[in-house]
């Protein structure tokens, strides 16, 4: 699923720039297709809305998956592994 979704986003990332490149390269032509030109600008701003929606969603999840990881650590019994671990949890659980 990671190289769907790393697919996804360079697509997505392509779309603007190409859109984008579209709207303001009418600028400099003498021939204005203004029905062209927001219609790539429009296309522009609905895939940039999409890729902020995924990534602010990413980042809601990544939250949600940091507070359970950092909950599992501090179940870790200290005597049942040793002192390097010990250190690396304690450490861990004041970095969340």
């Amino acid at each position: 699923m990671g190289k769907v979704f790393c697919l996804y986003l360079v697509l997505m990332l392509l779309t603007i720039t190409v859109s984008l490149y579209a709207s303001l390269s009418g600028i400099n032509r003498k021939t204005v297709n203004v029905r062209k030109e927001i219609d790539m600008g429009f296309l522009c701003l609905i895939i940039t809305a999409t890729l902020y929606h995924f990534c602010d969603y990413a980042h809601y999840i990544s939250n949600i998956v940091g507070v359970e990881i950092r909950d599992e650590l501090q179940l870790i019994a200290p005597s049942e592994v040793g002192d390097d671990v010990s250190q690396e949890v304690s450490s861990r659980n004041r970095a969340f």
